[in-house]
């Protein structure tokens, strides 16, 4: 596992600390270790009514086998319910296990416009073929779920 500290210090110095003081409840870190060696962190931008997951990285050798992620996302819950925060920004994967945990998946829009005018034609009838909706086992079975 790459050490997260010094990867984030050299390219900006002063994040954590930035975005620390510009949240209500701040920034907080998770992590997990096993025997003194880490093995999983997850930073968390907690605000007053929301808590956004933000950067998350995993020792893979072992985060399948221990379930780092689904202990990761219950560990988020947990936080966000001793705090009061009804609503949790988990991210755009496993929507399946997100589900199991009660949550609900929110369509999210992202736009992109080239200088270029060729390149936004050529991509805009591409797209479709890329999109998460098309090429996630887990939200194709949702979509077929819902107009099947």
């Amino acid at each position: 596992m790459a050490d997260y500290d010094s990867i984030a210090a050299t390219r900006y110095p002063d994040y954590f600390s930035r975005v620390r003081e510009r949240m209500a409840l701040g920034l907080q870190v998770l992590l997990f270790k096993k025997q003194n060696r880490p093995l999983d962190m997850l930073t968390l931008l907690a605000g007053r009514d929301r808590i956004i997951a933000r950067d998350f990285g995993m020792d893979y050798s072992v985060g399948r086998d221990l379930n780092l992620y689904f202990l990761a996302m219950l560990k988020t819950i947990e936080y966000a319910i001793e705090r009061g925060i009804h609503t949790l920004d988990l991210g755009a994967t496993t929507y399946a296990t997100k589900l199991q945990f009660g949550g609900r998946l929110d369509r999210k829009w992202m736009y992109v416009r080239f200088r270029i005018g060729i390149v936004n034609t050529v991509l805009r009838q591409l797209v479709s073929l890329f999109g998460f909706e098309h090429n996630d086992p887990e939200l194709a079975h949702l979509r077929q779920a819902k107009t099947g």
